[in-house]
C-alpha cells in the first residue's frame, strides 16, 4: 500500500478512536432529556408522547415524535447490553417530573449509576451508527467524482461534530444524515429525496425550512409541487398520528407553540423585541431566497439547492436567539458541498467553530463540566476558561471580536454564493407560470 493510500485509512482510525473515547465520558443534560422519555415506550406503551407530557404539565415538551420512537427503538435493543440503562432514565426522568433542575453533573449525582460510561456509550451508539452511514453517503459522492475523497477527512474531524455528538450528546447528527441522504438523491431521485428531508424534519423541525426552497427549484409543474410538498410532510403527519386521535390541536401546538413558549418565555424588555426584529430579518431574507429559487434557473440545480440551503442555515445561526454551538453541526453537509476544494472547506469550519464557540460556550456545563461522568463535582467546579481568561484581559474583547468574525465569515459566503449563483451561472429570470408552460407545453 502506497503512502498516499495508507493516510485516508489512518486518519479515519484515528476520527473512530477519538469517538470510541468520548463517547462514555461526557454528556450534557440534554442527553438525558432525549433519552429519559423513549423508555416509556417500551414499560408502558406511551405512544403519544405529546399527551403523556401535556397531562404532566403543560410546560413540557420533546423533540418531533420520530425522535421519540427512533429512540425508544435503539432502547429497546439496549437492553441486551445493560440491565441498568433503562431503570437510570426512569430515575431521571422521575426527578425531572418532579420540578428537579441541573446540569448533567446534577442528575449524575441524585441519579447515581455504576454502569455510567457503559450507559453513555449505549446512549451515544446511535450517533456513531449514523455518522458512519453519513460517511458512506459522502463516500458515494467522492465514486460521483462530486467530492475529494479527503473531503471525508473534513467531515470526520470536524470539531462541530465531535462536539455536537459525541461530548456533548445531542440528536443532530441523525437529521443531518438524513439531509445529506437526501441531497444525494436529488440527482437520482427528488421524489426521494424530499422524503428524506420529510424524515429529517420529522426528527428535527429545522429541515423543514429548506422544503419549500427546494421545491421551487426542483419543481416542473404545479402539480409537482404539490406533491413535493406533501411527500415532506408525510413522515411527519404520520408520526403524528396517535396525538391526531387523541388531540389534533395537541398534534400542532406541542411542537409549535410550546416550543416557541420554551425558548421565549423569559425573555423580557427590550431583549424581547431584539429577539422579534432577528426574526423578521429572518423572514424577510427567506423570502427574498424563495425569490431567488422561484424566478431564477441554472443548469445546475443541484449547485442551486445546496447554495440556498446553505444561506438558510446561515440565517438560523446568525439571528435566532438561542442558536446554540452545536447547531453549527447543521452546516457540515451544504459547506462541504458547497466547498469543494477540502483545505477552503477546512479553513471556513475552522474560523467557524473557534469564532462560533467564543460568544456560545461561555459557562462550565458547555465546556469541562461535558465530563462530569468522569468526576462530576469536580468537573462542574473547573471554572470556564473565559472566566479564567477574563481575570487578565477583558473577555468580551474576545467574545465581541468572535462575533464580529462569524458574521462577517457569514456574510462573504451568503454574497459569494449569491454572486456565483447569478452571474457565474448561466441564470434566466421569468415568471414561474411562463417557466411552467416551457416546462410542460
Amino acid at each position: 500500500m502506497s503512502k498516499q493510500n495508507f493516510i485516508l485509512p489512518l486518519l479515519l482510525t484515528v476520527g473512530l478512536i477519538i469517538r470510541l473515547i468520548l463517547m462514555p465520558i461526557s454528556a450534557h443534560s440534554d442527553l438525558f432529556a432525549i433519552n429519559n422519555y423513549p423508555p416509556l415506550l417500551i414499560r408502558q406503551g406511551v405512544f403519544d408522547i405529546y399527551s403523556y407530557l401535556d397531562k404532566k404539565s403543560p410546560t413540557l415538551f420533546f423533540y418531533p415524535p420520530l425522535t421519540y420512537y427512533l429512540i425508544g427503538t435503539f432502547q429497546y435493543f439496549d437492553q441486551v447490553f445493560s440491565s441498568t440503562f433503562l431503570n437510570w432514565m426512569d430515575t431521571q426522568r422521575a426527578l425531572f417530573e418532579n420540578g428537579f433542575k441541573g446540569q448533567a453533573s446534577d442528575y449524575i449525582i441524585a441519579a447515581p449509576n455504576p454502569h455510567i460510561f457503559r450507559d453513555l456509550f449505549l446512549a451515544k451508539a446511535p450517533y456513531l451508527i449514523f455518522d458512519m452511514l453519513s460517511l458512506c453517503v459522502l463516500w458515494n459522492f467522492f465514486k460521483k467524482n462530486y467530492l475529494s475523497k479527503y473531503a471525508i477527512v473534513v467531515w470526520v474531524f470536524n470539531p462541530a461534530l465531535l462536539y455536537n455528538s459525541y461530548i456533548f450528546g445531542h440528536i443532530d447528527i441523525i437529521p443531518v444524515f438524513f439531509i445529506l441522504a437526501a441531497f444525494y438523491f436529488l440527482k437520482r431521485d427528488s421524489k426521494l429525496s424530499f422524503i428524506l428531508l420529510g424524515v429529517a424534519g420529522a426528527l428535527k423541525l429545522y429541515p423543514f425550512m429548506l422544503v419549500p426552497l427546494l421545491v421551487l427549484i426542483y419543481s416542473k409543474s404545479r402539480k409537482e409541487m404539490i406533491n413535493y410538498l406533501l411527500l415532506s410532510f408525510l413522515p411527519l403527519m404520520f408520526f403524528l398520528i396517535p396525538t391526531m386521535l387523541n388531540n389534533p390541536s395537541l398534534a400542532i401546538s406541542a411542537f409549535t407553540v410550546k416550543l416557541f413558549q420554551a425558548y421565549n418565555g423569559n425573555i423580557h424588555g427590550w431583549e424581547y423585541y431584539s429577539n422579534l426584529i432577528k426574526y423578521f430579518i429572518i423572514a424577510l431574507s427567506y423570502i427574498i431566497l424563495l425569490l431567488i429559487s422561484w424566478k431564477s434557473k441554472i443548469k445546475d440545480n443541484f449547485k442551486m439547492a445546496v447554495g440556498v440551503s446553505l444561506i438558510s442555515i446561515l440565517l438560523l445561526l446568525n439571528f435566532v436567539y438561542r442558536a446554540h454551538f452545536h447547531y453549527l453541526l447543521w452546516l457540515a453537509p451544504y459547506t462541504i458541498l458547497w466547498f469543494k476544494n477540502v483545505k477552503v472547506a477546512t479553513i471556513i469550519i475552522l474560523i467557524q467553530a473557534l469564532s462560533f464557540a467564543s460568544y456560545k460556550i461561555l459557562v462550565n456545563p458547555l465546556q469541562a463540566g461535558l465530563f462530569a461522568p468522569l468526576n462530576p463535582v469536580y468537573f462542574s467546579s473547573i471554572p470556564a476558561f473565559n472566566e479564567i481568561l477574563n481575570r487578565y484581559l477583558p473577555y468580551k474583547i474576545f467574545s465581541t471580536l468572535g462575533f464580529i468574525i462569524f458574521s462577517l465569515v457569514s456574510l462573504i459566503i451568503v454574497v459569494s454564493i449569491i454572486y456565483d449563483i447569478i452571474f457565474q451561472e448561466e441564470v434566466s429570470y421569468t415568471p414561474i407560470t411562463s417557466r411552467l408552460l416551457k416546462r410542460n407545453p
